[in-house]
Order: C-alpha cells, then sequence, then structure tokens
C-alpha cells in the first residue's frame, strides 16, 4: 500500500484506495482502507465502506456507507 493518497476536489475515482493514510476533497464510488488516518474534507463523497485507524469528517462531507475501526497498538 502508498503512504499517503490524496484525492483532490473535482476528482473522481471508481475502484477501492489502500495506503497508509487517505485524504479525501473528492468523490470515491469504492472502499477506502487506510492503516493510520482518513481525513474527509468538505467537499468528500464516499459511497463504499471505510475501515481505518482514525477518522475526521469535515462539515458537508457525504458517507454511503459503513465505518469500521481497526485496532490501536
Amino acid at each position: 500500500a502508498s503512504d499517503f493518497i490524496d484525492v483532490h476536489e473535482n476528482c473522481e475515482i471508481i475502484g477501492n484506495l489502500s495506503a497508509n493514510n487517505i485524504s479525501v476533497n473528492g468523490s470515491i464510488k469504492g472502499n477506502i482502507n487506510a492503516l493510520g488516518h482518513i481525513i474527509l474534507k468538505e467537499n468528500a463523497v464516499v459511497a463504499g465502506d471505510l475501515q481505518t485507524g482514525t477518522l475526521e469528517i469535515k462539515k458537508g462531507a457525504v458517507i454511503n456507507g459503513k465505518i469500521a475501526f481497526l485496532p490501536t497498538n
């Protein structure tokens, strides 16, 4: 997995993402798996499940899916 993925505003991804840390400000149709941290910014639209260690959601972000938190060591 990559160390960091940054999905910019006006970007649309169809598929799953996996990285240590992921920042989303665009649209994703797929699951997101981050061992560390996911941040969903104001323009984020996610249609899929999230699995992460920690999650930050900004006002305006939209999620249609399940959220699961990974155990921390």
